[in-house]
């Protein structure tokens, strides 16, 4: 991802990652950081993560077989300042429950932020969608095509 404020939509059927805005996702993201970049140095950085037609839970449960009914948000930012002293370079492995497309698919994901990689940016995600809009998030091996493994 180009850390210069641009937005992707992610598509977690389908596996695509679209440059903007649309509605046929269910993420927007949007890493912003300074061009040039010295290493060793800290930086001003930031993201955001918007779910389309839901929103959020993070969570640390260890078994994820059920989504929330409820209290979901629909954002979820980082913004990290050079001058914090809890300055982090990067957020790893966040896990949260997902609601999306107006409650027509729920999931469970697990994402990394990396905000300075080789020049660029790195969203990287891990999750499991049920699209049948039911919150049961148990992995059924018989739905697994040869085409999506694991999906």
């Amino acid at each position: 991802i180009k850390p210069d404020g641009r937005f992707y939509t992610i598509d977690l059927i389908n596996g695509t990652k679209t440059e903007g805005t649309t509605e046929q996702g269910d993420l927007v993201v949007q890493i912003m950081r300074p061009a040039q970049i010295q290493q060793g140095q800290k930086f001003d950085w930031s993201f955001t993560m918007q779910a389309n037609g839901g929103g959020f839970i993070e969570t640390t449960d260890a078994y994820l077989n059920e989504a929330p009914e409820s209290g979901y948000q629909s954002q979820y930012t980082v913004t990290m300042s050079a001058n914090d002293p809890n300055w982090q370079e990067e957020v790893q492995n966040k896990t949260f429950y997902l609601e999306s497309r107006n409650g027509t698919v729920y999931g469970q994901m697990q994402v990394t932020i990396i905000p300075n990689y080789n020049d660029t940016s790195v969203f990287k995600i891990e999750s499991l969608v049920n699209p049948a809009g039911s919150r049961n998030l148990e992995f059924d091996a018989s739905k697994t095509s040869a085409a999506n493994p694991g999906r």
